[in-house]
């Protein structure tokens, strides 16, 4: 049996039918979903070796509504680390990022990292201005105060390791310097 010696908290946001549950699935091993389920509010885990040790990453998915605030405050303000996802092929998902979910998350855990996610990246053409580019989702990133901007698609299983890593990296990043100022003010 394999022992992980690290456990992270994770809850994901975004705009409903974006891949948020694709994803989580994906993290946790499963298989990519035939149809379309509405999520009310689930939870995964995932393993990832980072940065020479292990972590067992709990992720908790949750639903897009923007009217659904109570069900997920708890898991916002609960979370060492928040993925907000938007669709690289739904502008609107995009917007929404900045018009809404930052300031949600931002209402319910202040200053837990943040991570950005543009999903569905295996069916983005890159020439369709209709679609979100990378260069807009890492200019996302700076405007929302986000730590890492990642692309990736549960259905091509592809960039989900990298999405997995930033979180942890984040997390421990935020733990140390957490645990720095407790130890400047404390003197422990």
């Amino acid at each position: 049996m394999v022992c992980f010696s690290h456990d992270v908290s994770c809850t994901i946001v975004g705009d409903g039918l974006i891949g948020k549950t694709c994803m989580a699935k994906a993290f946790a091993g499963d298989s990519f979903p035939d149809y379309y389920v509405a999520t009310v509010a689930e939870s995964y885990i995932g393993y990832v070796t980072a940065y020479g040790d292990q972590y067992s990453v709990n992720i908790k998915d949750t639903n897009g509504q923007h009217e659904d605030e109570h069900t997920r405050s708890q898991m916002i303000s609960d979370a060492d680390v928040i993925i907000v996802c938007y669709s690289v092929v739904e502008r609107e998902t995009f917007n929404n990022v900045q018009s809404f979910w930052i300031h949600e998350i931002r209402k319910f855990n202040k200053r837990r990292p943040v991570i950005l996610v543009g999903t569905q990246s295996d069916i983005r053409d890159e020439n369709n201005t209709q679609h979100v580019s990378d260069l807009e989702g890492q200019n996302m990133t700076k405007l929302i105060g986000a730590e890492y901007y990642n692309k990736c698609s549960a259905a091509a299983k592809t960039g989900m390791k990298n999405v997995l890593e930033s979180v942890v990296l984040a997390s421990v990043i935020y733990k140390k310097k957490t645990a720095s100022i407790i130890k400047r003010v404390f003197g422990r």
